[in-house]
């Protein structure tokens, strides 16, 4: 129990570091990557506006090149702006290109223009956007088409580079920290499992010690009775001790459990089952109850003959005890890799609190304290540790008017 705890708080820090770390490197990634491509259109937007052609441009040639009349000349040009690769395609209104700035390596001039009439063709044509590792801005200069290309592939990699730095020493603290949270976690719970088995060692101490004078009540009470005979009030000290011997044997049954590793061994879990619905039919019919099976033959698992029996008791007494119908279904079937047991009885909805806590020790769904029905609360919960030490899980559900528990083991061939 506790080292799923300790798992669970590892888990839950884990996850809310992650959250932080992958939150963090997004924002800083996005915001980042937004400001730069923002910037990079603010610089395109001005190298456009300022562009010219001259005259002598408006010849049709797909020339080139740049020399005349340098039209990226900016009055006002920033450091970042000089630094800034730009590409620039003039094109008239029938898509001759008249001249193309190229400042860089990395495309040719065929490549540009190309580029700059694919822009331009596209159906729902954009006045900005990405083209691979350039950004572009489309202009209309009136008498021509201009696009403008800005080189961020410098950026990009940047951005690359960052991430996977990120991404490495992130993952490193990670695992550093998942060191640290299980220390954390264990320090966490150790006061809380120092209690818990102090709490099962008392438990356990306190049945012990209690058997004697509860026997030593009985003995006295049954010499008494030869004595006196009948006795109204002797009959209620006998009727008590009896139901506190009850509560004492339940106890440290459920000390036993948590406390000693009982032998198990491939136990045939129909046939056993099919055995234990015998004794309680009896029972059943007093209360005008009759028990419905249907169990599927040959289902085995690996388990304590003795625990299993008391476990399908345990289900079917609570749900003879607590059933408002005149029925009681129990069903063994085979799931996957594991064995069900399916016990339902008519019964009002239990509440959320009640799902949670039904299991617990002393825990009663009514509110009354009465219980001279015998149960104290602890039935479930002996079912609940008998369902652990077998590596299974069971639940309580609740569905038209009927109360299901469930229960499933690991199935062995």
């Amino acid at each position: 129990m506790f080292k799923q705890t300790r798992l669970k708080i590892v888990i839950a820090i884990i996850a809310l570091l992650v959250c932080i770390f992958a939150g963090s490197i997004t924002a800083i990634c996005g915001v980042g990557y937004s400001a730069a491509n923002k910037r990079s259109f603010e610089l395109l937007n001005d190298y456009t506006e300022n562009y010219q052609l001259t005259p002598s441009d408006f010849t049709g040639d797909e020339n080139p090149g740049g020399e005349d009349g340098d039209s990226s000349e900016k009055p006002n040009e920033t450091p970042v702006f000089r630094l800034s690769t730009f590409y620039s395609v003039a094109l008239d209104d029938n898509g001759n290109v008249l001249k193309i700035e190229n400042s860089g390596e990395l495309y040719n001039d065929s490549e540009l223009s190309l580029k700059a009439k694919e822009i331009l063709a596209e159906e729902n044509r954009k006045t900005e956007g990405k083209d691979g590792g350039l950004v572009y801005v489309v202009s209309d200069k009136g008498s021509y088409t201009l696009v403008a290309f800005k080189d961020v592939t410098v950026f990009n990699d940047v951005i690359k580079i960052f991430v996977k730095i990120a991404v490495t020493f992130g993952c490193a603290t990670l695992l550093v920290l998942c060191v640290v949270s299980f220390f954390v976690a264990r320090s966490i719970v150790k006061p809380l499992e120092d209690s818990y088995k102090k709490q099962k060692q008392f438990v356990s101490d306190a049945g012990h010690e209690l058997k004697t004078p509860l026997s030593a009540i009985n003995v006295n009470a049954d010499m008494l009775a030869r004595e006196i005979g009948d006795n109204k009030w002797l009959s209620n000290i006998q009727y008590e001790n009896a139901r506190m011997n009850e509560l004492v044997q339940q106890l440290l049954i459920l000390a036993r459990m948590e406390k000693i590793s009982m032998p198990k061994e491939k136990l045939d879990f129909s046939r056993l089952t099919a055995g234990e619905v015998l004794p309680l039919e009896s029972v059943a019919y007093e209360k005008n109850i009759t028990i419905k099976t249907e169990i599927e033959e040959a289902l085995f698992v690996y388990g304590n003959s003795a625990q299993l029996k008391q476990l399908v008791s345990i289900l079917l007494d609570n749900a003879v005890q607590y059933s408002t119908g005149n029925e009681v279904s129990l069903t063994v079937s085979k799931e996957r890799r594991s064995v069900r047991l399916t016990v339902i009885n008519d019964g009002k909805a239990l509440e959320p609190g009640h799902k949670r806590n039904i299991f617990e020790r002393f825990y009663r769904v009514d509110d009354s304290h009465d219980n001279s029905d015998g149960h104290y609360g602890l039935g479930l919960a002996i079912a609940k540790a008998i369902v652990t030490a077998h590596d299974g899980k069971i639940g309580v559900d609740c569905f038209d008017g009927k109360v299901c528990f469930t229960v499933t083991l690991p199935s062995v061939k």
